[in-house]
């Protein structure tokens, strides 16, 4: 009797599902949209996805669809979703960006991804009904140039600092990493949020030092993000939290100014303005400007 090896089977990675359509046709109703949503999430579909038409021709139509087929606005659809919805990504498929103007719609989907708790996909494309691009106003010869143009003025405006964050944060709430990395930090949220709730039965404000370094010049940490990063550390457990904090000088060091942290319950703003204030008037310290350039 021989044995033989058996071969190993590849890892099949489970199959991801969205839902598109949710904002127009049947969808434009905005009941049913939430209802497709909310069955879509407990049906185990990973994502849901607009389309985008602001208007389309009565004739020579190249849309798939009647022209009078009701468009609800996507990134409104999409926050409507979001506000019954706890898991579902939320993914534009696609904005025209010729459509739109830049710093606008960079502003409406930060919101939308904000308030959705890091739920959004964004997807862009250049559009294909010339007709509607008359009716806009814009040249439809030109869309490509317009869109790479749009693209490339938000790379370029971004840091290699801010890059490398947003980066991560993508790669944190992709498929496959949420669980290992978004979920676990959001259970350590709530544990660093309890730490502070009990901390406040004892006090009524917690004092510290803004940031454990000094300023540093700038690129100085370029090369080591993590260093760069710990110079957050003692202002990050108030952001996890959800709890109000102000920062004022308390004199300098090394040439540079220092700062004094105050951090107080939630909804306390009070607490903290009124400490601050109190710390300023005892100590007489102002604001200077820094003697080290």
């Amino acid at each position: 009797m021989c044995s033989m090896p058996v071969p190993s089977l590849p890892q099949v990675h489970p199959m991801r599902l969205g839902l598109w359509a949710i904002n127009f046709g049947a969808c434009a109703d905005p009941e049913l949209q939430v209802r497709a949503a909310v069955a879509a999430e407990e049906s185990g579909f990973e994502s849901i996805w607009t389309s985008e038409h602001v208007a389309m021709p009565i004739r020579d139509n190249p849309v798939p669809m009647p022209p009078e087929t009701p468009f609800l606005d996507s990134i409104v659809s999409l926050a409507n979703v979001a506000a019954h919805t706890s898991r579902l990504r939320l993914g534009t498929g696609i904005l025209v960006m010729p459509h739109h103007n830049p710093v606008l719609l960079a502003k409406a989907l930060a919101t939308l991804d904000l308030v959705s708790g890091g739920r959004l996909i964004a997807g862009f494309a250049g559009g294909y009904v010339e007709a509607e691009f008359r009716a806009l106003g814009v040249a439809f010869k030109e869309r490509g140039a317009i869109t790479d143009e749009y693209l490339q003025t938000r790379r370029k405006g971004f840091g290699t600092e801010v890059r490398r964050r947003v980066m991560l944060g993508t790669y944190a709430l992709s498929s496959g990493y949420y669980d290992a990395y978004y979920l676990k930090a959001q259970k350590v949220r709530t544990l660093i949020k309890r730490d502070f709730d009990d901390a406040f039965k004892k006090c009524d404000a917690i004092v510290s030092a803004t940031s454990p370094t000094v300023a540093f010049p700038i690129g100085a940490k370029t090369q080591d993000p993590l260093s760069m990063y710990l110079c957050d550390v003692l202002t990050l457990g108030g952001n996890l939290a959800g709890l109000p904090g102000i920062s004022v000088p308390c004199g300098t060091s090394e040439g540079l100014p220092v700062g004094l942290q105050v951090l107080g319950p939630q909804w306390g703003e009070s607490v903290v303005l009124r400490v601050a204030r109190a710390y300023e008037a005892a100590s007489e310290m102002r604001a200077e400007v820094a003697s080290v350039v």
